[in-house]
């Protein structure tokens, strides 16, 4: 009994033996079957490559040519060309896709950056493209779901507000309405809370706003009083700094302005144009009236106004004592246009203004000889 007991392990042993042999050479001829002999590469395929704009495909196969390859030579001097339409289409690709990150359709923008980095995936700036474009689109859809959690939570105050007034007119109103409502505002709490802190590191004050006041609406918890007390500091600061920069930019178009002036007043003094240097000045010190350099203008002027009323009243009396009573007028009203205030210019134009009357009243009673 005992040798047939170990007569039959053995066959058993032998039986699962053969059992394994068979298995392992079914899973090699498994193996082979998903990976077929390699073809040699042909222009036909080449060329097949190209058209359907598998460029990536086609660089490789050529980069990686066996010795014995029929038409080698002429294969691998296909690759120069090859190369050159992969650029072309690579430049291409990114001018539509820039045009469309322009327009923000960043969808359409990664779909073809997507088939063109499948059919040239040696492509370094397609892969960097891509890279700066995820960003870009994350950002977009952060923008659009913060826009959309504002206006659905908006519209469940809106409709709780309106379900509520139903409920005080109808006696059968369904709690569970007005409880499903609660239910959404405090699922959107959380959302609301993380939208107004990622607004505010992005210096969106508003939306944070929005979104925090929201918040505390629903849940009013500390951390939604935290978060509302920073954003009302950060408001302070972005006011504060609004404001200087507004009165930074207003110092600068005065000093523009003073400039301006300053400098069309130095213009008329040297082409002798003492009333408009006069008002230019004038001007300059409205605008700032302790400026260094339009008080020092000012005394320039005002010799040179002075000099010449001088010699308007020395010219003028010359002029009226020789008889020329007219002409002397005129120098005197000529020197009052550069210092109306000149009390004795003003009196001599009085002066010959009452001689010139009383010469003309004579020459009326005198009778016109006859002849």
């Amino acid at each position: 009994m005992k040798r047939a007991s170990n007569g039959n392990s053995k066959r058993y042993s032998q039986v699962m033996y053969s059992r394994f042999l068979l298995g392992a050479m079914g899973a090699i001829l498994a193996g082979c079957a998903q990976f077929p002999v390699q073809q040699p590469v042909t222009f036909e395929q080449v060329n097949a490559w190209l058209v359907e704009q598998q460029y990536g495909k086609a660089l490789t196969a050529l980069e990686n040519l066996p010795a014995d390859t029929p038409q080698r030579a002429q294969l691998l001097a296909m690759r120069t060309q090859i190369q050159e339409r992969a650029r072309n289409y690579e430049n291409t690709t990114l001018a539509l896709v820039r045009d469309q990150e322009q327009d923000q359709e960043f969808g359409a923008a990664l779909s073809q950056l997507r088939v063109a980095r499948h059919n040239y995936p040696q492509s370094v700036a397609l892969a960097e493209e891509e890279q700066q474009l995820l960003p870009l689109q994350q950002h977009a859809l952060h923008e659009l779901n913060d826009r959309l959690l504002i206006v659905r939570t908006q519209h469940l105050f809106d409709e709780l507000s309106l379900q509520e007034r139903v409920a005080h007119i109808d006696p059968d109103f369904p709690a569970t309405r007005l409880q499903d409502i609660h239910t959404q505002l405090k699922r959107a709490a959380g959302e609301l809370l993380e939208c107004g802190q990622r607004s505010m590191q992005a210096g969106k004050l508003q939306r944070a706003e929005q979104c925090l006041t929201f918040a505390q609406r629903i849940q009013d918890t500390q951390i939604a009083r935290t978060a509302l007390a920073s954003l009302e500091q950060q408001q302070s600061e972005r006011k504060k700094i609004t404001r200087t920069r507004q009165q930074r930019s207003q110092d600068k178009l005065r000093r523009q302005q003073l400039d301006q002036m300053l400098t069309m007043a130095n213009q008329a003094l040297a082409r002798d144009d003492l009333p408009a240097a006069r008002q230019a000045l004038n001007d300059a010190l409205e605008i700032d009236s302790d400026n260094s350099d339009a008080i020092a203008l000012r005394a320039t002027i005002d010799s040179a106004i002075a000099a010449r009323v001088d010699i308007a009243l020395s010219k003028g009396n010359q002029l009226y004592r020789s008889g020329n009573i007219a002409q002397a007028q005129r120098v005197w009203k000529e020197g009052l246009l550069l210092d109306p205030d000149q009390p004795q210019l003003r009196a001599n134009v009085e002066r010959a203004a009452r001689v010139l009357q009383n010469l003309q009243a004579i020459q009326q009673r005198t009778p016109t000889p006859q002849p």
